[in-house]
């Protein structure tokens, strides 16, 4: 199954249809991912030919025009190249001078991406992506790193994975196949809402807008791993992975617990911090051993759905795009390929790390106690390379950018 859909990816076994024919897809995978579209028209055209009036014709207007305006904020909110003002930017700014490590070291990856544009970085709870902003009127790019990576990825596997979120501005695409990926991300992401159109109705044309955004990642991927390593790469992503797991099935529970006053209880340890809790469990090869078998039991199970509609590609499909072999226990081989007792790498030093998980802790114990019902884990599933709209933590700052350029932000 692995083989099969990298194979379809390839670019020369793409199929691309005409320009014409392509626009109009964009418009169908719109029209799937929030079927609401269809009603605005639907209310001018009853309202005009309802023979009631002329009072109604007019209502009918003025119920259409707010309701077209919601819906292209709610499209237009997923789709490539709209710039996110700097101070809408979700997350916490990264200031140089508070956290030269890590800002240098998305420096290095931007030059080694020879990337020219400024790019700001923010820290959030949950998400990472990359967002297109400007500052002073010059194009730029917010870079948005998950908490829990930061503070249980080895520097290594943080820098390849910043470079990877990077690269996928590097890729040279046309406008039409952004479009393409972006429409079909929020078909994807609407399929995981509880009340959404049949898979069966949205496949033909989600297949052909999978492949193309898809082949956009693949492409992003085959760029970062130029430049950092396909093997680096290749374990990055696996310790991502097993970081989103490890908030993913145990994040809900423990926020339980700190949200009634109890420690976090992580093997024989008890814990006061969401983030210690997720780096004591990765450095646990028991633990660690079990967390690879349920995210790659979730992954097979994923790949077992006969149409395979995710915002991204798998991680087996993503590694064997990378070279490594079709096996859908990649996070299994992983661990039981780390030597016992094999010290992990230090994580980027954070000056200001315990306000950080703090404020992070506080934000994911809201979404999952309050504010989204819905499991971290799914969440998780469709974070990477989208522009966050739930809760974020907040402040206010004047945001140098790795590059350069300076604006001045307020962050929800």
């Amino acid at each position: 199954m692995v083989t099969a859909l990298v194979d379809s990816l390839a670019p020369g076994r793409v199929r691309r249809r005409s320009s014409t024919a392509e626009w109009a897809l964009v418009v169908a995978l719109l029209i799937l991912g929030d079927p609401g579209v269809l009603a605005v028209p639907a209310i001018l055209v009853v309202g005009w030919l309802a023979p009631l009036g002329i009072g109604w014709q007019w209502l009918a207007v003025g119920w259409a025009i707010p309701m077209a305006g919601s819906l292209a904020s709610s499209v237009l909110g997923v789709l490539p190249d709209r710039p996110v003002p700097v101070g809408k930017l979700p997350g916490r700014a990264v200031l140089p001078e508070q956290e030269p490590t890590l800002c240098a070291l998305v420096a290095r990856a931007c030059q080694r991406l020879d990337l020219t544009e400024p790019v700001v970085v923010r820290i959030t709870p949950i998400d990472a992506g990359l967002v297109h902003t400007k500052i002073d009127g010059r194009p730029a790019y917010g870079l948005l790193l998950a908490l829990h990576h930061v503070v249980s990825l080895g520097e290594p596997a943080l820098a390849a994975v910043a470079t990877c979120l990077l690269a996928d501005r590097t890729v040279a695409a046309p406008r039409r196949d952004r479009w393409l990926g972006g429409a079909y991300r929020m078909l994807a992401l609407s399929l995981d809402r509880p009340v959404h159109l049949p898979k069966a109705l949205c496949a033909p044309a989600a297949r052909a807008g999978r492949a193309v955004a898809w082949r956009l990642d693949l492409d992003a991927d085959i760029r970062a791993a130029g430049t950092v390593g396909a093997l680096e790469l290749r374990d990055a992503l696996a310790r991502e992975m097993l970081a989103d797991a490890a908030l993913g099935v145990h994040g809900e529970q423990w926020c339980d617990a700190l949200a009634l006053g109890r420690p976090i209880s992580v093997g024989t340890a008890h814990l006061d911090d969401l983030y210690d809790a997720i780096t004591a469990t990765l450095a646990d090869p028991v633990l660690r051993a079990g967390l690879a078998a349920t995210a790659d039991e979730q992954i097979a199970e994923l790949l077992a759905d006969r149409y395979v509609l995710t915002v991204d590609p798998p991680l087996p499909v993503r590694l064997r795009a990378l070279g490594a072999p079709a096996s859908v226990t990649a996070l299994t081989d992983l661990v039981a390929a780390q030597l016992p007792g094999e010290p992990a790498p230090a994580p980027v030093p954070l000056e200001s790390m315990a306000e950080l998980c703090a404020l992070g802790t506080r934000a994911i114990t809201d979404a999952a106690t309050t504010y989204d019902r819905r499991s971290l884990l799914a969440r998780l599933r469709a974070r990477r390379r989208l522009r966050s709209r739930g809760r974020v933590l907040a402040t206010t700052n004047a945001q140098p950018a790795v590059g350069g350029g300076t604006a001045t932000e307020t962050s929800r």
